[in-house]
């Protein structure tokens, strides 16, 4: 199977760990700081390169955040796809504690791309211009870029052996079914899709019926519209992929509560796996999907397996610091 990611809106994830207590208001010191490349579509291609397996992530790169997204990611092996933009790629925060202490929870500020130019400052330019990310010829420019990239990748690789993986939030300059029309688009082709997003997004991707779809318990409560208890996570689960008639296949991950596969009226639980210490829990419904996709299309394990797998790669995700994927080689088994 060949692999590809798209994200839309990547991000450099700045990770700070403070000195003390966070200060809402006043000085807060730090006693380190990393940056990493991050989205959603990225987080599964460097999971992909750290179980040994190549994609090709597509991702929309501007100004010098973009360029050093780029070079990391390149760094890492990962195949970039980079489509340039004249915004530049934007900023997210990641804030814990100096000792972990906040058991994986931690503070996220999650930012919007950003023009690194005066014209942010042209009133006339932000009305008519979706908040001054991009100008709207350019906008229609990246996305028919990103289709005929698509085309390229599907033709080199032969759609039926390819999976396309759609995932992260759409910037505010693009349509929120922008995931709805590629995965229509690649799934005519023949190729596997794969959508994780959430809110309008994700309700205008199952319309165009992908074949898997990736949310985690706050987007499944999303996309029902209804509080979702403990133990209502497959059923909420299997409501969702009756809507497509059965086409999708829901893979929901709920943190310590484990993960879900879903399609239809069938369901199968796995458990978290347990560890010492959790750093960050950013990355690791990312990492579970991309782990799942290796072992089951790539190592032709069954599905219990390969979602036994994906969890035993997503608790070694959340043990480790600084953004940082690890060899996962050996992890899947």
């Amino acid at each position: 199977m060949k692999y590809i990611t798209v994200t839309l809106n990547p991000a450099l994830d700045m990770n700070i760990a403070l000195s003390g207590p966070l200060a809402t208001e006043g000085l807060n010191r730090s006693v380190g700081a990393s940056f990493s490349p991050g989205g959603k579509g990225i987080n599964v291609s460097r999971t992909l390169r750290a179980l040994g397996c190549d994609s090709d992530a597509i991702c929309i790169l501007g100004g010098f955040t973009g360029a050093k997204i780029k070079s990391m990611l390149s760094g890492e092996g990962v195949n970039v796809r980079a489509i340039s933009s004249t915004a530049d790629t934007r900023v997210n925060i990641s804030i814990v504690s100096p000792d972990y202490s906040f058991s994986g929870k931690q503070c996220e500020i999650n930012n919007p791309p950003v023009r690194g130019d005066e014209s942010v400052l042209d009133r006339d330019f932000l009305s008519k211009n979706n908040g001054g990310i991009r100008p709207a010829e350019e906008t229609a420019d990246i996305l028919k870029k990103v289709t005929i990239l698509l085309q390229k990748l599907l033709d080199q690789n032969g759609e039926e052996n390819t999976a396309v993986i759609f995932a992260g939030s759409i910037p505010p300059d693009m349509p929120q079914n922008t995931y709805e029309s590629l995965i229509r688009y690649c799934r005519a082709r023949g190729a596997l899709t794969v959508c994780d997003c959430d809110g309008d997004a994700l309700r205008y991707a199952l319309s165009a019926h992908p074949d898997y779809i990736k949310p985690n318990l706050d987007e499944l409560t999303q996309l029902s519209e209804r509080r979702i208890m403990r133990d209502q996570i497959g059923i909420a689960a299997s409501e969702i992929s009756v809507t497509t008639d059965c086409e999708t296949t829901v893979l929901a991950t709920a943190g310590a509560l484990g993960a879900y596969l879903v399609k239809g009226h069938d369901a199968m639980h796995v458990a978290s796996v347990p560890v010492e210490r959790v750093y960050t829990p950013k990355g690791a419904g990312d990492s579970f999907l991309a782990a799942y996709l290796y072992a089951k299309y790539e190592r032709g394990m069954d599905e219990k397996k390969s979602m036994n797998a994906a969890a035993r790669v997503a608790s070694k995700k959340i043990a480790t610091q600084g953004g940082k994927y690890p060899d996962l080689s050996t992890v899947i088994g």
